[in-house]
Formats: structure tokens, C-alpha cells, sequence
């Protein structure tokens, strides 16, 4: 507890899987209902370099890459192929963690991964 008397938890104890796989369908969910308010809103954090965002983005492409390698690759032709959620998930922490200013079509799964560190109530 800090002296203001408020409770703080650590991200890494408060971001698990359950939660990183409800932050992901809710960044899906958000966007099938095409809620600007939650995309707007994500998209100032990541162009802030939110540190909140950016760890939430860093849990949420971690878990999935875990969920990948436990499943096994996908290989075609030789050659190891990631998962479509994953390469999304990364591109959008590595355009945010850059500052890149293309990164609008990564809203969603910005959305997604501030409600996971509690950037959005609910």
C-alpha cells in the first residue's frame, strides 16, 4: 500500500491468461461493434507510449506466443509459420514501443490489451 493509502497491484501478478484471452476477445468484440470510443481512446495511449499499454501488449503477444509454441507450429513447406494473432499482437506492440505513426489498423487489439491492464473499467 503507498502512503496515499491506495493499493497498487502488479501488473505481471494481475495480467493472466484468462485475462490476456478476454482482453483479446474483447479487442475483437469492440471492433465487430466498431466502437470508436474504445479504439480512439486506445490509439492516444499508444501514441503516448502508454507504459501500462505497452506492458499489457507485451503480456498479451507473450501468452500467445506460449499458446503457439504449445500447440505446435504450423509448418508448411518447411518453413515455421506464426499464428495470425500473435504476428497482429506483436506488429502492434513493436509499432507502438517505436512510435510508428501507421498503427491505426491495431486499434482494436490496443483496446483490448489497456482493458487487460485496466486502462478501460470493466
Amino acid at each position: 500500500m503507498s502512503r496515499s493509502g491506495k493499493v497498487y497491484i502488479e501488473l505481471e501478478d494481475f495480467l493472466t491468461p484468462e485475462r490476456i484471452e478476454q482482453a483479446y476477445g474483447k479487442g475483437v468484440r469492440w471492433q465487430e461493434m466498431r466502437s470508436t470510443f474504445h479504439a480512439d481512446k486506445a490509439m492516444e495511449w499508444a501514441r503516448r507510449r502508454e507504459p501500462r499499454l505497452l506492458k499489457g501488449l507485451d503480456a498479451m503477444a507473450n501468452h500467445l506466443h506460449a499458446r503457439q509454441v504449445q500447440q505446435g507450429l504450423i509448418e508448411k513447406g518447411g518453413l515455421k509459420i506464426e499464428y495470425t494473432e500473435y504476428q497482429l499482437v506483436k506488429n502492434a506492440y513493436l509499432c507502438a514501443d517505436q512510435g510508428l505513426s501507421d498503427m491505426g489498423h491495431y486499434a482494436w487489439i490496443y483496446a483490448g490489451a489497456a482493458w487487460a491492464v485496466g486502462l478501460f473499467p470493466g
